[in-house]
């Protein structure tokens, strides 16, 4: 079983300068759930925020996993999605 790492982060650790290293977003969209979509997206607009539900079986994936309707909903994650390759045949 992994380690559960905890990294507590307050706002008296920022940088003094933080606010000169953000932007403003100025448009957003969603893309379809299909792979070249996705891939069409990166190419375009660059980095995707993604997320996906987790459930109690997630720890146990390998690349023969197959969901099952009995694992519980965990929570969820979110991501960015810098690149994406496909495979076939890929192990994790």
């Amino acid at each position: 079983m992994p380690k559960t790492i905890r990294i507590r982060f307050y706002c008296s650790q920022a940088c003094m300068d933080w606010p000169l290293s953000t932007y403003k977003i100025l448009n957003y969209g969603s893309v379809p759930a299909t792979v070249s979509a996705i891939k069409d997206a990166l190419v375009n607009y660059g980095p995707l925020v993604t997320t996906f539900s987790v459930y109690s079986d997630f720890m146990a994936i390998t690349a023969e996993y197959t969901p099952t309707l009995a694992a519980a909903m965990k929570g969820g994650m979110r991501c960015l999605l810098l690149d994406m390759t496909t495979r076939t045949n890929a192990s994790l």
